[in-house]
């Protein structure tokens, strides 16, 4: 929902830019939200989660999560979740991928919903009256 919502107002940010400056210029500014993304992207902290997936239990993982939540926040039980979750994630991988897991409820609604939500999108019509929205 989130790409599909930015994809629309990426083309509204083109067609506005558009209005008042030429072609190439209109390139230009396309790269402009793509560099700010790209120096954001050294602001942004590691992810808890992944921290604990590849050192376990340490201080970075703490620091982590403090720089997420408040400083003096309790993240004792937040830790322990995330423990048993990087196990479950181990278990998990050790015992590998099976057309089994596809039959469980938990899997399948999910997997089946997403599949839909994208049959539906792509042939309701959108991009055609995307692409021949121009002038």
């Amino acid at each position: 929902m989130a790409f599909n919502l930015f994809g629309v107002v990426g083309i509204l940010y083109m067609d506005i830019l558009s209005l008042w400056l030429p072609w190439n210029w209109v390139a230009f500014g396309g790269i402009i939200p793509s560099v700010l993304l790209s120096l954001s992207m050294f602001f942004i902290p590691e992810s808890p989660n992944w921290l604990m997936l590849k050192f376990g239990r340490c201080l970075r993982v703490v620091e982590a999560l403090h720089q997420l939540r408040h400083p003096n926040s309790d993240i004792d039980q937040e830790l322990d979740e995330l423990e048993e979750q990087v196990l479950s994630i181990q278990s998990q991988k050790a015992s590998g991928f099976s057309i089994r897991l596809l039959t469980r409820q938990d899997v399948y609604k999910p997997l089946l919903i997403g599949i839909l939500l994208c049959f539906f999108q792509q042939f309701s019509g959108t991009n055609a009256i995307q692409f021949y929205m121009t002038q």
